[in-house]
């Protein structure tokens, strides 16, 4: 039995969100299997509120709005780990002012 778990990333996450064909069922098909980063999610929600705050009709604020509900329904069905995140040399490379 193959107890792997596979982390996807953001860009996948959008496609599957899409509806891309081939990552939605390979999805499906590993559902029980994959994870995201805990940046995925950071990315994706920030990417939400961008767009709700660039948002010039109602339209648009409505389709913004519905994305991010998209995405955060979408992320309570998957594992979010801040596992690999916790590298000293990623975060002080992605965060300089917190050197020291």
């Amino acid at each position: 039995m193959n107890n792997n778990v596979y982390i996807i990333d953001t860009d996948h996450v959008s496609l599957f969100q899409r509806k891309q064909a081939a990552v939605s069922q390979y999805f499906v098909e590993n559902s029980k299997k994959l994870a995201v980063t805990i940046i995925t999610v950071e990315e994706q929600i920030k990417g939400r509120f961008t767009l709700i705050k660039q948002a010039n009709s109602s339209t648009k604020l409505i389709r913004s709005y519905a994305a991010l509900q998209k995405s955060v329904l979408f992320f309570n069905t998957i594992t979010a780990s801040v596992g690999w995140v916790a590298s000293v040399g990623w975060v002080e490379e992605r965060n300089p002012h917190l050197l020291l």
